[in-house]
C-alpha cells in the first residue's frame, strides 16, 4: 500500500490543495510558502501532532468551517481482499478522510476516536474506519518524521523511542530467542537476586533486615513490604545497559558525538532513520486482517548542513529507499540540486507558492508533460504553417519544410530536453520571485554580473536570469512556467528576418496567466549597449562582460538597462509587447 493523492482542507495556510504523491516526492519553492504545513498535514493525519484550532485553522478567510487530510491509497489485491466488503474497490483504491474540525453533526468528532472516515461505496461514511481508534491507526501504515533541525540526541537515545533503540530491540530481542549467553545470563541474574537479599554487610545492614524494620513500622496497618531486584529482561539492558558511541578511526578513540559537526549529524540521523525500516519484522501478514506494512519518511530540507556532492548522495539514497516496497518518501527542499536531480520524472516534483496567505500547488502529472511536449513543437508548426501559405520565402521556410512537428522521433527527442537543459544552477528559477527569460548567454553575463555589483539592492527582487539558449527555446520555457506558476519576464532581440519574425510574434502569443512583461531590443543586446558585437557567437558573453567591466559600456546605457529590468518586474498580466524607444 502506498499514497496515491494528498488534499488538504483548512490546515494553516492551505485552504483547499490536491497533490498527488509518488514513490518520492520533493516540494519545493521559496521560503515560507507552505512546504512545512503539507508535512504538519501528514503528521496530522498519522496522528503525530494533534491539532490546535488556534494554531492550525487558517487565518485567512475560509469558505467553510471544516479541516480535514484526506488520502487516497494504492492497495494490492492481496490487500484488497483482506479490507472489509464496504471499504472495498474495483480500481484498489482506499480512500480516507480524517476530520479535525466541522459544524457537520453527521460526523462527531470525539478525541476518544481516530475521526478516520473511509469512502463506502464512492460516498464518505461517517462511520470511523475500523471502529476503535488504535485499530484505526494501525490499517493506515506508520509515518516518520525529520524536521529540519533536530537534537542528534533524540534519534540515538535508549532510553526512550528513537530510531537507534528500534535497531537495537529487533537485533538483540532476536539474538535472544536463541542466545545461550542470555539464558545463562538469567540464571545468573536470578540466583544473584535470589542470594543478594540475605548477604549481610560487616556493620550488619542487609536487604532483609530493611525489609523487616519496615514491616515492623507499619504492621499495625495489616500491610506489609517486600523488596525484590528485578530479573533482567532485554528492554532493561536496552534502556540502561546500551551504550553507543563513535569512535573516531584517525586517533583510535571515542568522541561525543555532539563534538561532530552537524553534517555529519544529518547524515547519521538518516542511516538510522533508513536501518529501522530495514531491521524489522517482514513476516508475511498470514492472518485475515487488513494490516498494510506501509512506512512514509518525512524529511525537511534533507540538504541542510550538507556541501553539494553530500546532497546528491543524499537525494540519491532517499530516491533508491523510496524504491523499497511499501516505503515512500517526501521531502522538502531549498537545493536546487534536489530541483535538478529529479527532472526526469516531473511528477515527483511539487512546487509550492503563496499569495495572500494562501498556498497553492503546482505539479505536472503524466498527461501535463506530454501536452506540454506537443505544446513545444508547436512553434515548428507555426512556421511550417507561415512557409505552407507563403506568408515567408521558400529559401527561408527550407530548412523546416521537412520537419514534422508530430514526428514520434521529434516528440522523443522533446521529452528530453527539460533533463538536459535543467542542472543545478537553471533550477534557480524553482525558487524565484520572477524569472527574467533572456534569448541567451550574452544578457544573462552581464545581469548576473550587475546585480552582483552595482544592482544589489535588486537581487532583493527574487530575480533568476534564465538563458533559453536561443530564441527558438523561449516559448519551452514560457510553457513550463505557465503550469508550475513561476512568474517570469521575457527579453529578446527583435531580428527582422522573416523566420524570426514569426518566432517573435509566437512568443508574444505564448504568453500566459504567469507572464508578467515582454521586452525586445529593437535591433540586439550589443547595439542597445553600444558596443560591437564580435563575428564569432561564442565569444559574445566574453565580449560584453569585458567591455562592462573595463568601462566601454556608457553609464547611461547602464542605466537605461536597468530601467529594462526594472520594468519587466511589473506585476500583471502583459497585454503588449514593450521595445526600445526609437
Amino acid at each position: 500500500m502506498k499514497i496515491s493523492k494528498m488534499q488538504v482542507h483548512n490546515i494553516r495556510s492551505i485552504l483547499d490543495c490536491t497533490i498527488n504523491m509518488a514513490d518520492y516526492s520533493v516540494l519545493i519553492g521559496q521560503n515560507n510558502v507552505g512546504k512545512s504545513n503539507i508535512l504538519a498535514a501528514l503528521r496530522l493525519f498519522y496522528d503525530k501532532i494533534k491539532f490546535n484550532d488556534a494554531e492550525d485553522f487558517p487565518k485567512i478567510q475560509t469558505t467553510d468551517n471544516e479541516s480535514w487530510v484526506e488520502i487516497t491509497f494504492s492497495t494490492t489485491e492481496s490487500e484488497q481482499a483482506l479490507l472489509k466488503e464496504e471499504y472495498k474497490t474495483a480500481d484498489g483504491f482506499l480512500k480516507l478522510r480524517r476530520i479535525f474540525k466541522t459544524d457537520n453533526k453527521d460526523f462527531p468528532i470525539k478525541a476518544s476516536n481516530s475521526n478516520i472516515f473511509a469512502y463506502e461505496h464512492g460516498v464518505l461514511s461517517n462511520r470511523n474506519f475500523y471502529g476503535a481508534k488504535n485499530v484505526s491507526l494501525g490499517k493506515i501504515g506508520d509515518l516518520i518524521y525529520i524536521p529540519a533541525v533536530n537534537k542528534i540526541e533524540d534519534i540515538t537515545k535508549t532510553s526512550g523511542t528513537s530510531p537507534l533503540k528500534s535497531i537495537i530491540e529487533f537485533v538483540v530481542k532476536n539474538i535472544a530467542k536463541s542466545s545461550p549467553a542470555f539464558t545463562k545470563l538469567q540464571q545468573q541474574y536470578s540466583d544473584f537476586s535470589r542470594v543478594i537479599k540475605d548477604e549481610v554487610t560487616s556493620n550488619g545492614l542487609s536487604l532483609s533486615s530493611l525489609t523487616n524494620d519496615i514491616n515492623n513500622e507499619i504492621q499495625s496497618w495489616g500491610i506489609s513490604c517486600d523488596i525484590d531486584i528485578a530479573s533482567t529482561d532485554i528492554d532493561t539492558i536496552i534502556k540502561n545497559q546500551i551504550q553507543f558511541s563513535m569512535i573516531d578511526r584517525v586517533i583510535d578513540s571515542k568522541v561525543e558525538l555532539s563534538n561532530y559537526g552537524q553534517g555529519f549529524q544529518r547524515n547519521l540521523i538518516y542511516t538510522l532513520i533508513k536501518l529501522s525500516t530495514k531491521y524489522i519484522d517482514h513476516t508475511p501478514n498470514i492472518s485475515e486482517e487488513f494490516a498494510p506494512n506501509l512506512t512514509i519518511i518525512a524529511f525537511e530540507e534533507p540538504e541542510a548542513f550538507l556541501h553539494i556532492s553530500q546532497q546528491e548522495t543524499m537525494n540519491y539514497n532517499l530516491e533508491q529507499l523510496s524504491r523499497t516496497d511499501n516505503m515512500q518518501v517526501v521531502v522538502t527542499s531549498h537545493s536546487t540540486t534536489f530541483a535538478s536531480r529529479n527532472i526526469k520524472d516531473f511528477d515527483k516534483i511539487i512546487r509550492l507558492d503563496k499569495s495572500e496567505g494562501k498556498t497553492t500547488a503546482y505539479q505536472l502529472s503524466h498527461t501535463d508533460v506530454e501536452e506540454l511536449t506537443h505544446e513545444n513543437l508547436s512553434l515548428l508548426g507555426e512556421i511550417k504553417r507561415h512557409g505552407e501559405t507563403g506568408t515567408i520565402s521558400e529559401r527561408a521556410y527550407r530548412p523546416y519544410k521537412d520537419k514534422d512537428p508530430e514526428a514520434p522521433e521529434l516528440l522523443e527527442q522533446e521529452s528530453f530536453r527539460y533533463l538536459s537543459w535543467i542542472d543545478s544552477e537553471r533550477a534557480g528559477m524553482f525558487f524565484a520571485n520572477v524569472v527574467i527569460v533572456c534569448e541567451g548567454a550574452t544578457e544573462k553575463a552581464v545581469f548576473d554580473y550587475l546585480l552582483s555589483t552595482e544592482w544589489g539592492d535588486l537581487k532583493e527582487k527574487g530575480i533568476y536570469i534564465l538563458d533559453a539558449m536561443g530564441k527558438f527555446n523561449i516559448n519551452r520555457y514560457m510553457n513550463l512556467f505557465g503550469k508550475l506558476g513561476i512568474a517570469h519576464s521575457v527579453l529578446f532581440d527583435m531580428d527582422t528576418s522573416e523566420v524570426q519574425r514569426v518566432i517573435n510574434q509566437f512568443i508574444v502569443e505564448s504568453r500566459n496567466n504567469f507572464t508578467r512583461q515582454i521586452y525586445h531590443f529593437n535591433v540586439d543586446f550589443e547595439h542597445f549597449l553600444g558596443i560591437e558585437a564580435p563575428s564569432e557567437k561564442a565569444i559574445k558573453p566574453l565580449n560584453a562582460i569585458r567591455k562592462l567591466v573595463t568601462g566601454q559600456v556608457a553609464v547611461e546605457k547602464i542605466r537605461e538597462l536597468r530601467t529594462v529590468i526594472e520594468s519587466l518586474l511589473r506585476e500583471g498580466i502583459v497585454r503588449e509587447i514593450h521595445g526600445e524607444i526609437e
